[in-house]
């Protein structure tokens, strides 16, 4: 929001700047601006006066960032009449108008007096490229630009002197007369009120529908012009207050700032996008990748696991038990690699030598054994060594101490010293002997002796 209030023009400030005929002096003892009346000697320099004030910096009227045009209000005090001992025809000039314009025609134009109140001239008038929307104090009739049927009237200038509203007023009566301009940049109604400081007469009231941002330029000037033509009469600006709902510096500021909220909001937005993207992206593979191992471990378990096959197959499959292919020699036959080519994997055959003591069972308990294996090793292993080692891990452990091996006994199965100990099917229960609470260590030690008789162990018969 922009708002400036000057009650009165004192020399010295530069907020306002004058130009042509325009001066910062006294009317009625109160500091004014004298806009054509400022030549006090009788020379031909009096007349045609053309001047101009206005703000010192442009205002804005409409951004471009946002597409909001602005709410104006503005009000200023002016006074018309004659000078001291002139006729009232001698008193008929051009008239005060309230421009607003571009900033490349702040200044009047050449040959802009009289009836042209110093808005425009013969090249400008009615030309759009004018960029000029006034509102006109007109005190002199000109029938050229349809003026209301008076020589005192009001009107709303549009780049052109032939207005788009107007109305009779008497503005030469020399009473101070208060005017508000407004313009609502939502409705585009641009409003004008007039009346007598000092007199209770009905008010004035114009209105006109224009879209300024169609006629003038984001940044404009606003200021005041007069003119006069055979007289010299008295045309001044005695106070002027103004608001409005956009301001320059900091829109200009808050429009790059924006800007660059903006920018810095799309590219954390586009950041937090790809982030999330990846991370979709990832889970997806991960999960895919996931299920992809389970449904391998799945086949690898349906594959490897203990599995009826034809003879002819396994024939196929190790090249007749090619003694090239083949891996070893085990407990109760050779071991063969082997290539399945229905499931594409690598297997190794045990075959049953004929002169083995071992059968069906002693196979399938083999079998089982290895389902035992950690999955992790992926099959990385001799299968006899494995099946030599598992079964030994359950020797050692057997229920009955007495049937589990010494560590000799152990290391000579493992080093195929020995061959593997028969184990039953189905371990027996381990049983405990618990000893009467009652009873004291001397007898517990001498119910063993009885029971057991005395007996010892040499390193190479302990059990493991």
């Amino acid at each position: 929001m922009i708002s400036f209030s000057f009650p009165d023009f004192l020399p010295n400030d530069n907020n306002i700047i004058v130009s042509g005929t325009a001066s910062k002096a006294q009317v009625d003892e109160h500091p004014s601006i004298r806009l054509t009346d400022n030549v006090d000697d009788l020379s031909d320099n009096k007349y045609s006066a053309i001047g101009r004030a206005y703000y010192y910096k442009p205002i804005l009227l409409w951004d471009s960032t946002t597409n909001v045009t602005t709410n104006f209000t503005t009000t200023f005090e002016f006074v018309i009449r004659t000078r001291n001992g002139e006729s009232s025809y001698n008193s008929s000039g051009g008239g005060i108008a309230f421009f607003i314009t571009s900033e490349d025609s702040v200044d009047a134009p050449t040959n802009s007096g009289g009836s042209y109140m110093g808005i425009f001239n013969g090249t400008t008038e009615g030309k759009s490229s004018s960029k000029m929307v006034a509102v006109e104090f007109d005190t002199w009739q000109d029938e050229e630009w349809g003026d209301a049927p008076s020589d005192n009237h009001v009107g709303i200038d549009v780049n052109s002197l032939v207005s788009k509203a107007n109305s009779t007023w008497n503005l030469t009566s020399g009473d101070i007369l208060v005017a508000t301009v407004s313009y609502d940049g939502t409705s585009e109604i641009l409003s004008v009120f007039l009346k007598y400081l000092n007199l209770p007469n009905l008010p004035l009231n114009l209105t006109h529908n224009v879209k300024l941002r169609d006629v003038l330029p984001e940044k404009v000037m606003m200021g005041f012009s007069a003119a006069t033509g055979g007289g010299v009469p008295v045309q001044a600006i005695r106070s002027w207050n103004f608001s409005s709902t956009l301001d320059l510096g900091s829109t200009q500021n808050g429009g790059k700032g924006s800007f660059k909220m903006w920018l810095i909001g799309l590219i954390i937005g586009l950041v937090l996008l790809l982030v999330v993207g990846l991370s979709f992206g990832s889970y997806i593979l991960w999960r895919n990748s996931k299920r992809k191992v389970a449904e391998e471990d799945e086949e690898l378990i349906e594959v490897t696991g203990p599995k009826m096959f034809a003879y002819k197959d396994l024939v196929v499959a190790t090249n007749n038990f090619s003694e090239e292919g083949k891996l070893g020699q085990g407990g109760f036959g050779s071991v063969y690699k082997g290539f399945l080519a229905k499931t594409k994997m690598e297997i190794a055959v045990k075959k049953i030598s004929s002169n083995s003591k071992q059968g069906k069972k002693e196979y399938s308990s083999e079998g089982r054994l290895l389902e035992a294996v950690d999955e992790t090793l992926n099959g990385d292993y001799d299968m006899d060594e494995m099946q030599r080692l598992m079964v030994i891990g359950l020797w050692c452990a057997h229920p009955d101490h007495t049937s589990r091996p010494s560590i000799r006994q152990a290391i000579r199965v493992l080093n195929y010293e020995a061959s593997l100990p028969s184990l039953p099917s189905k371990m027996p229960l381990p049983s405990y002997y618990y000893a009467p609470e009652a009873m004291t260590a001397d007898q517990i030690q001498s119910t063993s002796t009885s029971k057991g008789g005395s007996t010892s162990a040499t390193k190479d018969d302990s059990r493991v």
